[in-house]
């Protein structure tokens, strides 16, 4: 049964997600990392950094943290970027922090120059 909660945004597919994303965020998401928490099929928060924060103390156990709060049971990230940077560096990092905080990693995704690809 669909939903009539103008709050909850259902996604089925990776393109439903990053469609949704610049919504969720009110911005366009440009040089960051995007996490979205999931249960399901249901988002149940995003949360947004820039890349250059990334590296920052304390600033990703944080974002993870928040996302757990939500109740989700998963979690995607998304890293948007238009440089050749290497961020499948990242996927070892962000799939620790997920097990720490106790969520499914459910996809590491790149939006590179707006083509999607895996991010590992």
């Amino acid at each position: 049964m669909p939903t009539t909660d103008p709050t909850q945004v259902h996604v089925a597919s990776p393109t439903d997600l990053l469609t949704a994303i610049p919504t969720m965020l009110g911005t366009p998401p440009k040089e960051c990392l995007v996490l979205v928490g999931v249960s399901e099929t249901t988002v149940t928060a995003a949360a947004l950094i820039e890349l250059r924060h990334v590296a920052s103390p304390g600033v990703m156990p944080a974002a993870f943290h928040s996302i757990r709060r939500s109740f989700a049971t998963g979690v995607i990230v998304v890293v948007y970027t238009d440089t050749h940077a290497r961020t499948d560096l990242l996927a070892e990092p962000l799939e620790t922090l997920s097990v720490h905080v106790n969520l499914e990693m459910e996809a590491l995704l790149l939006v590179r120059r707006g083509e999607l690809q895996p991010l590992a």
